[in-house]
């Protein structure tokens, strides 16, 4: 073949690479979208931020926290019907004492607590604007597949509205005993995105992110984020709608995962099916016993032991479930009639839950103070102008916290006034408070200069 040949067919080959590129490109972008922004802005009405004052027990070995103090939270909700219920994390509400909602339009309304989960990490609460919202539409989550692009949307750090994507890193991950098994993504979320949405591609809810793993100081995102499947949220809203709680089945069983040792042990052939570890009626009755392993439900195989214990807490109580079950060896067939699981796993709202508090001592906000002494002005390198008292520990997500105060600042004046001593500081606010103010500006100086900023006296 001559030179001139081969050039000919090399230049041919190029045009047809050519020609048939825009055709690539096409089924490249259908498969891979470059952006996800029309879904976005279809979906956003249905999401919320939520705003939280709420009460702070102590914990252990943190400074300035020996007593219950106040505290601002933030968290994500998504709408699941039109008269205003929202779903969020229990963790999210948890203790608190106001609770307020910013729409999507940027309003932000009064919102009250309907009722939240106990072993389940999950709440309902309701805003009324007097007109239908929008809301949110939601997927089959136990058809995400491991790849599945997916975004968040959440409020994380304060920043509303924030949108953040991924992949689906694994489903049915157990983690940590948890009452569910999670979808993972690597979606990057971080405080504030508790209760907020995940969302497939086609803008529909598969998840709500409840957690995250981290190793970085404070908790930052590395791409480990875990979010409650829909599927067992959707399920636990309808029957609360319905019964107003979880009405959820049991067979009186108490099961556990069959490992690769324990389906040796037993001869099994695939460590797969729960192994019962201790039983009751009606199970017992049916002639289910200790060390058999229920290997399917309905027909349908039983992969692990929270497949089972999902499977017969949504079956409707007083129905029958054909179970397999591998006892001594052989595999036999057992009905069992479903019945009610007594356990309580919901609350509902109660007025006194949490009382409305006011300001009766400095460790409510958070923090700990200390008159300026020489040593502690040499030690914080305090300015010679400045005087007041020293902020001498911080809380996060305190009061002070968020009121951005740190150690080694210190409080010149509270309202109009000097203070020179702790005592001063007590004082004021004291005063502040029985006056019916609900703030109180303090102007502070530190590193920086001074600065205005204030504090919470009754919410």
């Amino acid at each position: 073949m001559s030179m001139k040949a081969v050039t000919i067919l090399f230049a041919a080959a190029i045009l047809g690479l050519a020609a048939r590129s825009p055709r690539a490109e096409e089924h490249s972008e259908a498969l891979m979208p470059q952006s996800i922004a029309n879904v976005v802005e279809a979906v956003r009405p249905s999401f919320v931020n939520i705003l939280v004052k709420g009460i702070v027990a102590p914990e252990s070995g943190q400074a300035g926290s020996r007593v219950p103090h106040m505290t601002d939270i933030v968290g994500s909700g998504v709408i699941v019907d039109p008269s205003g219920i929202i779903f969020t994390n229990n963790h999210v509400v948890d203790n608190a004492y106001e609770l307020r909602v910013q729409l999507s339009d940027g309003t932000i309304v009064p919102a009250r607590l309907l009722g939240k989960g106990k072993q389940l990490d999950v709440a309902l609460i309701k805003v009324d604007v007097g007109r239908p919202l929008p809301v949110a539409r939601i997927g089959n989550s136990d058809l995400v597949r491991v790849g599945d692009r997916v975004f968040a949307m959440g409020n994380p750090l304060g920043l509303s509205g924030t949108v953040t994507s991924g992949v689906v890193s694994a489903v049915d991950r157990d983690v940590r005993g948890a009452a569910y098994n999670y979808i993972q993504t690597d979606t990057p979320v971080n405080h504030g995105n508790s209760g907020g949405p995940l969302f497939n591609l086609h803008g529909e809810v598969i998840g709500i992110n409840q957690q995250i793993f981290s190793d970085m100081k404070g908790g930052g995102s590395i791409g480990l984020n875990f979010s409650i499947p829909a599927n067992d949220l959707i399920f636990l809203f309808r029957q609360i709608r319905e019964y107003g709680r979880p009405r959820l089945g049991t067979i009186g069983v108490g099961v556990q995962a069959v490992t690769p040792n324990i389906a040796n042990a037993l001869g099994l052939p695939d460590a797969s099916g729960a192994i019962v570890a201790d039983v009751g009626d009606p199970a017992a009755s049916a002639g289910i016993r200790v060390g058999d392993v229920i290997t399917s439900l309905n027909g349908k195989k039983i992969a692990n032991q929270r497949q089972l214990i999902r499977g017969i807490g949504e079956t409707p109580v007083g129905q029958t479930v054909m179970l397999d079950v591998w006892s001594a060896s052989t595999m036999k067939s057992v009905s069992v009639t479903v019945q009610l699981l007594e356990q309580v796993f919901w609350d509902s709202y109660k007025s006194e839950t949490v009382q409305e508090p006011r300001f009766t001592k400095i460790s409510d906000f958070g923090m700990d103070l200390a008159d300026l002494t020489p040593e502690l002005r040499k030690e914080h390198n305090i300015k010679s102008a400045l005087n007041g008292p020293m902020v001498k520990s911080v809380v996060s997500e305190s009061a002070a916290g968020n009121a951005s105060l740190s150690v080694g600042d210190v409080i010149e004046k509270v309202g109009l006034s000097n203070v020179t001593s702790v005592e001063d500081f007590t004082r004021l606010m004291t005063e502040a408070r029985d006056r019916g103010s609900r703030d109180i500006l303090l102007l502070v100086g530190g590193t920086g200069g001074s600065w205005w900023t204030t504090l919470p006296l009754q919410m």
